[in-house]
């Protein structure tokens, strides 16, 4: 199992997109990624989820985990584009309701509260 993440920083946002499985193997990778950036106070972050093939529960546990840590820094944490499998998995957990789901990332940049301020 792998994991890659690619940052892309787009208005406010840190966009990082995330490619391969957030499995036991694979977490440490991005929870590396966000504690670097939450060092630098970045802390509206938003995890692309389009090229994500698995999520097991110590993902969406890590998921979980690290939107409590973007928060405790005043951040935000949203995913956007999950692949219908993903998004099933998100919506039967109730990960959804904690941590926002966008389409794309237009619809993140568009409609987030952040913008709305």
């Amino acid at each position: 199992m792998e994991l890659t993440c690619t940052i892309v920083r787009k208005d406010k946002w840190v966009i990082i997109a995330l490619r391969g499985e957030l499995a036991f193997d694979t977490i440490t990778v991005l929870k590396n990624v966000i504690n670097d950036l939450l060092k630098t106070k970045e802390t509206s972050i938003a995890l692309d989820l389009t090229e994500v093939r698995l999520i097991s529960s110590l993902g969406l546990s890590t998921l979980l985990q690290i939107n409590q840590e973007v928060t405790a820094k005043s951040g935000i944490l949203a995913c956007i584009r999950p692949s219908d499998n993903i998004a099933d998995v998100l919506y039967i957990t109730g990960c959804y309701k904690i941590i926002p789901l966008y389409a794309s990332e237009p619809d993140l940049l568009q409609n987030h509260p952040l913008f709305k301020q």
